[in-house]
C-alpha cells in the first residue's frame, strides 16, 4: 500500500524470459514516476503496465517501449477503476505486438502531452485504444498519437467513454488497418478546435463509424484518405449515431 516505483535509469522486464503476469501492477494508492531519464522495456507479459484503483498514477516522463523484442499476450497499458496515467510532455511510449495496446475503462483515465506509438513495428491484433466503462483519455494540444497496424484503430463502446482531442490523432500513416475509429453504445469523441485527425489505410471497413447512440463532436480538422485509400466509406452512420 502506497507504494512507490521511480525510476531514473534503464528497467527491463521479459527481455530473457517470460513474466508469468504484469510487468508493473500499481493497485491501492501504489504510483509509478518515470523520470526523463528513465526507460521502461517490458515484453513476455500478460499485461505490460496495469493500474487500478481512486489514486493510482503513473506517469511518464521518459520513454517506454511495450512488446519492442517479444509479444505481450494481452494489454500494453491497462488502466481501470479510477487509475489514472499521465505521458507527459517529451516522453514517448510505443507499443507493438500485443492484443490491445491501451485499454482505459471503469472511470480510468488517460492524458497525453506528448507521443504515442501504437503499431509502428509491428501488429495489434486487437483495438490500438479501447475505450469502455466510462474509460476517458485526453490528448492535449502538443500531443501526438500516431496507431498503425492494428484491427481496430480506436474503439469506444458504453456510456461515459469520451475519448477528447485537441492535438493530433494519425491513422495508417505507416501502415494499414482493418478499422478506423468506431464509436459504439453511447461513447463520444469530441474533436476540439485544435484537434486534427488523419486517417489513411483502412483496409476492411470505414474510416469513422458512429454507431448505437454514439456520438462524434468536431470543431477542429478531419482528413479522410488522403495519402492512401479507405475501402468502405470515410464516415459511417448508423442506428441513431450522430456526427456534428
Amino acid at each position: 500500500q502506497n507504494g512507490h516505483l521511480i525510476n531514473e535509469g534503464d528497467l527491463r522486464m521479459g527481455s530473457n524470459s517470460p513474466v508469468n503476469r504484469y510487468g508493473i501492477s500499481l493497485t491501492t494508492l501504489g504510483d509509478l514516476m518515470n523520470h526523463p531519464s528513465g526507460t521502461i522495456s517490458i515484453d513476455q507479459v500478460q499485461s505490460a503496465l496495469y493500474a487500478f484503483g481512486t489514486g493510482v498514477l503513473a506517469k511518464n516522463e521518459g520513454e517506454i517501449r511495450i512488446g519492442s523484442i517479444a509479444t505481450v499476450s494481452a494489454n500494453g497499458i491497462l488502466l481501470s477503476g479510477l487509475a489514472e496515467m499521465i505521458n507527459d510532455s517529451s516522453a514517448e511510449v510505443f507499443i507493438d505486438q500485443c492484443l490491445h495496446a491501451v485499454s482505459i475503462d471503469n472511470q480510468a483515465k488517460l492524458t497525453n502531452n506528448a507521443g504515442i506509438h501504437i503499431g509502428s513495428l509491428l501488429p495489434i491484433t486487437g483495438n490500438g485504444i479501447s475505450l469502455a466503462s466510462g474509460g476517458d483519455m485526453v490528448n492535449l494540444d502538443s500531443a501526438n498519437v500516431e496507431i498503425n497496424r492494428t484491427n481496430q484503430a480506436i474503439f469506444a463502446t458504453a456510456f461515459g467513454s469520451t475519448l477528447a482531442n485537441e492535438g493530433i490523432f494519425r491513422i495508417g500513416n505507416i501502415a494499414s488497418s482493418n478499422n478506423g475509429i468506431s464509436l459504439a453504445s453511447s461513447a463520444s469523441l469530441n474533436n476540439q478546435l485544435t484537434g486534427m485527425i488523419e486517417i489513411d489505410a483502412i483496409s476492411i471497413n470505414h474510416g469513422i463509424q458512429v454507431s448505437l447512440s454514439a456520438t462524434f463532436n468536431n470543431a477542429g480538422l478531419i482528413r479522410i484518405g488522403t495519402s492512401t485509400a479507405i475501402n468502405k466509406f470515410g464516415i459511417s452512420l448508423a442506428t441513431s449515431g450522430d456526427f456534428n
